[in-house]
This record gives C-alpha cells, sequence and structure tokens, in this order.
C-alpha cells in the first residue's frame, strides 16, 4: 500500500474511484491522482517487460506501430522546438519508452542529422522499433554513462511508480543545458469532473497536474522552457473508427462521446532544460 503522496508527501487523501481491482486516491494538499494499492515492483517491472497488466481483468498495452500518429507528432515537435534553428544545439536525442519508436521517426524525419536511439522495456515493441531500422533496447538508466542534448518521456510519466527519482536519474543523463522533453495529461484540465474512463489500472499509476509537474522539474533542477497542451483525443479518422467500434461493442467504454463534443486540452508537453545550462 502507498501510504503518502509521492509529490507533496501529505498522508491524508480521500477515495477518488475503482477500476480493475485497483484503488484510486486523491491527494488532499496537491490533488495528485495516485493509485493507494499498487502491485508490488517486481510485478510492476515484468508487465512492463511483457505488455500484460494483471486485476480483475487482464489487458495487453503492447499495441502496434501507428503511422498516422507521425504528422501529429511532427506538428507538435515544431511547435515545441519552432522554427528553423529549432533543434539547433540538439546532437544526441534519447526517448525513454520509446514503445513502437513513433517519436524517433518524427524526430528523424524533421532533423535527420540528429542521432536518435531508444530504451524500451516491452520486449515487443523494442523488436517492432528496431524493425524500423531505430537503435532500441532496454538499459538501466541508473547506471547509463552515456549523456544526451534531449531525453523524452512521453506517455512514460504516468507509469512510473516514483517520478521524482525517475527525474533525478534522467537529469543525470543530460549534458549542461540539455532538454527532458515530458509528456502526460493535465488533470487540472478536468477540474472537479472525473477524467474519463478507463484509466488503464494499473498500467497507469498516477495522474498529475501542470502545477505538480512544473514543481517536480524546479524542484528537480529544471527551468520549465514552454508548455504546450493538445486535445487529449485527436479528431483523426483512425480515432473516430476506433471509438465508434467500441461504443457499438458492449460492455467497451468509449470516448466517441468526447470527440464529437471536443475533447478538452488535456494531452500537456513540457520542454524544461537542466539550469546547469550558463555552467
Amino acid at each position: 500500500m502507498v501510504d503518502r503522496c509521492y509529490h507533496c508527501r501529505c498522508r491524508e487523501a480521500e477515495a477518488y474511484g475503482r477500476e480493475n481491482g485497483y484503488s484510486l486516491v486523491r491527494c488532499s494538499k496537491c490533488r495528485l491522482l495516485y493509485v493507494s494499492n499498487p502491485p508490488d515492483p517486481g510485478t510492476i517491472s515484468e508487465a512492463a517487460r511483457q505488455g500484460i497488466h494483471d486485476g480483475e481483468e487482464t489487458f495487453d498495452a503492447t499495441g502496434r506501430f501507428r503511422a498516422w500518429r507521425l504528422p501529429i507528432l511532427r506538428r507538435r515537435l515544431q511547435r515545441l522546438f519552432p522554427g528553423p534553428d529549432g533543434f539547433e544545439g540538439v546532437g544526441r536525442w534519447l526517448d525513454v519508452g520509446c514503445g513502437h519508436g513513433e517519436l524517433l521517426a518524427a524526430v528523424r524525419e524533421l532533423a535527420p542529422e540528429v542521432a536518435v536511439r531508444g530504451t524500451e522495456p516491452n520486449e515487443r515493441k523494442q523488436e517492432s522499433a528496431r524493425s524500423r531500422g531505430f537503435d532500441v533496447s532496454f538499459f538501466d538508466l541508473a547506471t547509463h554513462e552515456e549523456t544526451y542534448d534531449v531525453v523524452s518521456l512521453m506517455n512514460v510519466y504516468s507509469h512510473l511508480p516514483d517520478p521524482p527519482a525517475f527525474l533525478a536519474m534522467v537529469r543525470r543523463l543530460l549534458r549542461p543545458g540539455g532538454r527532458v522533453l515530458l509528456q502526460t495529461g493535465d488533470i487540472g484540465v478536468f477540474e472537479d469532473r472525473t477524467i474519463p474512463k478507463p484509466w488503464y489500472l494499473p498500467d497507469h499509476l498516477s495522474f498529475a497536474s501542470e502545477a505538480i509537474v512544473r514543481e517536480m522539474l524546479e524542484h528537480g533542477g529544471f527551468e520549465v522552457q514552454r508548455v504546450a497542451k493538445f486535445r487529449y483525443l485527436e479528431p483523426t479518422v483512425p480515432i473516430f473508427a476506433k471509438e465508434a467500434v467500441k461504443f457499438l461493442l458492449p460492455g467497451r467504454p468509449s470516448r466517441l462521446g468526447d470527440l464529437l463534443r471536443g475533447a478538452p486540452e488535456a494531452d500537456m508537453h513540457v520542454l524544461a532544460r537542466t539550469t546547469d545550462a550558463a555552467s
């Protein structure tokens, strides 16, 4: 059991909801949402390796390479690294939790001069990314000795048992003035409304807000440079088709209503630079 919030260390929390045999609670002080009865560390590591998550129901989070995501990622990267000199000074880029390699592909298309590399625990995702010509393996960040100009964490934050400790490892991998690109959901956008289900517990272990992520980065030796937010469901044909199919199938939660109404801009991207940039 988790007896305190990993961000503000508060021990007080209120029940928020249950899914798949796991309890989501909300910190009474900073409003972080976190799973109070997560799997043990060994189970979390094995689930990350296989992509299989157990609870009242078992589900596979491996997925597949999504080519339709590439133009979306390119547009977002151009907003975060704007102008013709947006990637100036970026020689080496590490994508942590790189999945099937979609971000690596987008960076390679926009900045072919940048050496991209990925680390990914899921063995099937590793194979998928390598089949597309990417340098992808899995290694321990705590003992990794190479350094990078950018480290990206795309849809990784919410899966981490201890984000502050993980960000400390990431900072060690960055050269002076290096940048971290962190993507996660901003629960602050939903205010007091329940964030849409499914939450995919226990694959996801916590949900933060922009304020929490900013504070965590600043306390960890980063200076936030840019925050960009996008709809958490992009109104694309593949997503419409996927959610429509789920809407028609019994027992499958669908977000088709959010798509039709216009999903809020809760998909948050934060770019931050290490504070030793001037040293």
